[in-house]
């Protein structure tokens, strides 16, 4: 997608809503690449990103939250190690805050829950909103204005083995990985895994911001079911 082109998308937002280009890397609302080994606990990791995010950017000292309270303490069939619904993770995250990570550091495995009242932070989530599917002009609009959990097939060697470059074609909308965006040119998405730092560009990717591929919900699905933590501002 060249600028004329994403000009012509965003053209309903005013020039304050939404940038050109934006990474929230820069502006201090992203902690380090985290790894959640053989765990499939990637939509806690994805969740916990965008809270991070989402508690900076409220004005608060930019903190690593606990993905293993959330592994351990949401009970739910087949989530946990097994995998889960971010959604739900959210919720959890509304209902009870998190402790830090340090507080409570992250094993890989599903354990029992051992919340410490005392330590929960309360991270500012009122609740979750969806983005609009299979619309580029309402992703760029979200992560302009946080970091967003993106659900995407990663069973593919395009993502498995990436390294570098923009991920296009290769894989479908088999949707198995959760991962959250932080940033965007008008080319392609800026996405961070949880894949430790030895996987793709120093655990990030790039992902076609173009919906020519899969019907419209893009490379690996990007645009199937973005979601992000709502809350207020201060």
């Amino acid at each position: 997608m060249n600028q004329e082109d994403f000009d012509a998308i965003v053209g309903t937002f005013s020039d304050d809503e939404v940038s050109t280009s934006w990474d929230w890397r820069d502006h201090g609302a992203v902690t380090p690449i985290k790894n959640q080994g053989q765990c499939g606990s990637c939509w806690a990791f994805a969740t916990v990103a965008t809270t991070e995010g989402l508690y900076e950017i409220n004005g608060n000292t930019l903190t690593s939250f606990s993905e293993q309270q959330i592994v351990d303490c949401y009970k739910a069939p087949d989530e946990g190690c097994n995998g889960g619904i971010p959604a739900d993770a959210i919720a959890y995250v509304e209902k009870t805050g998190l402790e830090t990570e340090s507080d409570y550091p992250y094993t890989g495995v599903n354990g029992k829950c051992n919340v410490d009242s005392s330590k929960i932070v309360q991270t500012g989530v009122t609740g979750s909103k969806g983005v609009t599917a299979r619309s580029p002009t309402a992703l760029f609009a979200a992560v302009n204005q946080q970091p967003v959990v993106i659900v995407v097939e990663a069973d593919q060697n395009v993502f498995q083995l990436y390294t570098s470059g923009t991920i296009t074609t290769g894989c479908g909308v088999a949707l198995d990985h959760a991962i959250t965006a932080v940033g965007y040119t008008p080319e392609y998405f800026i996405v961070k895994n949880s894949w430790g730092t030895s996987w793709g560009m120093n655990g990030y990717l790039q992902i076609s911001s173009s919906t020519d591929y899969n019907s419209g919900l893009g490379a690996c699905g990007i645009f199937s079911q973005p979601i992000y933590p709502t809350g207020l501002k201060g």
